[in-house]
């Protein structure tokens, strides 16, 4: 319960550091889709003006996703087994079940 607050409160940090220049970007749909609208109907570019605004929510993401992976691979993915065999059995037609044993 503690890491659901700490994650919570991390996204609500980001949201009032970032929220008034870039418009709480810690999603890109919410931050990116905006900008690209009022932009579009004729805003122009001071939509865009805030030097920082492309690396929070659209660079951001893609760096945490690539980190995120790392930090998974380094922790759990070296230290599960990989040479593990599991056996299937695939049922056709009217076959009864049996329990899988070493003497296949």
């Amino acid at each position: 319960m503690q890491g659901l607050f700490q994650v919570g409160l991390s996204f609500v940090a980001v949201g009032a550091a970032f929220g008034y220049n870039c418009g709480y970007p810690c999603n890109p749909a919410r931050d990116f889709g905006p900008r690209l609208f009022t932009f579009i109907i004729g805003y122009g570019g001071e939509v865009f003006s805030h030097k920082s605004w492309f690396w929070v929510p659209i660079v951001g993401p893609f760096l945490g996703a690539l980190f995120g992976a790392w930090i998974y691979q380094f922790t759990i993915g070296f230290h599960t087994p990989q040479d593990v065999e599991e056996k299937y059995v695939v049922l056709t037609g009217n076959q009864e079940l049996k329990p899988l044993t070493g003497k296949e």
